[in-house]
């Protein structure tokens, strides 16, 4: 029995020890990649079943930060533009792509105004951000919601496929987009 927790957390060390370091500061591409093991002033939620618990405990605000295409601008206003849609957890509010590293101005300020918006402007309010596993996309949003301010921010590195293979339902929505 020792030797095999002997060789668990051994194996655990030299995982911990393959991921990347943390950015000073954000991703800015190749952002399918292995991810730290956190984020600074953030907190890991290592399963889906500790993110359904604080769920039910604290309600707190969830942001999915999956890429998505936008409306491309040579279209013009007369051609039908289909907003595309994503399965996530539910109440879950979808900002696409507010986790690029070169974000524009726009996209940080989306981010600002929908967590300013769900938290009532309360920054000590639990916020989670997830997009899927190995995803930057989050690791990039979840830095921006702690230089934001906000003090109780959750990182779930298990994004929406762990959610959906702990057998959690998930709902369909389209994107938040600044106006």
């Amino acid at each position: 029995m020792a030797l095999a927790i002997f060789g668990l957390l051994a194996m655990q060390a030299i995982r911990a020890e393959t991921l990347p370091a943390e950015p000073e500061g954000f991703r800015m591409g190749d952002y399918n990649a292995e991810v730290p093991a956190g984020v600074a002033g953030a907190r890991v939620i290592p399963s889906a079943g500790e993110l359904k618990s604080l769920i039910d405990d604290l309600g707190p605000v969830l942001l999915d930060v999956y890429p998505a295409p936008n409306r491309p601008a040579e279209l013009s206003a007369d051609v039908l533009w289909i907003e595309p849609t994503r399965e996530t957890l539910p109440e879950a509010l979808w900002l696409a792509n507010v986790g690029m590293g070169p974000a524009p101005d726009e996209l940080q300020a989306l981010l600002a105004e929908v967590l300013n918006r769900a938290t009532d402007g309360a920054t000590s309010f639990p916020v989670v951000i997830f997009c899927e596993p190995r995803c930057w996309h989050s690791w990039n949003a979840s830095k921006r919601a702690v230089l934001l301010g906000y003090e109780n921010v959750y990182w779930y590195k298990g994004g929406v496929e762990g959610w959906r293979l702990a057998g959690y339902p998930l709902q369909t929505v389209h994107p938040v987009r600044p106006e």
